[in-house]
């Protein structure tokens, strides 16, 4: 339930001008980083699926 508002208040900061408070990476930027965040994580999580021998 945390996650989303959580995520969006780090996108904000990231993509958000210097200016006014953020980073200033831009959207672009921001979703890339997201993006290979998400695609790290799912990669190197455990399978949780077993295969079946026999």
């Amino acid at each position: 339930m945390l996650t989303r508002p959580f995520g969006a208040s780090i996108g904000d900061y990231l993509s958000q001008a210097r200016g006014d408070g953020g980073l200033g990476l831009g959207a672009v930027v921001t979703s890339a980083l997201f993006l290979v965040t998400i695609l790290g994580l799912s990669s190197t999580s455990p399978s949780r699926v077993r295969t079946r021998i026999g």
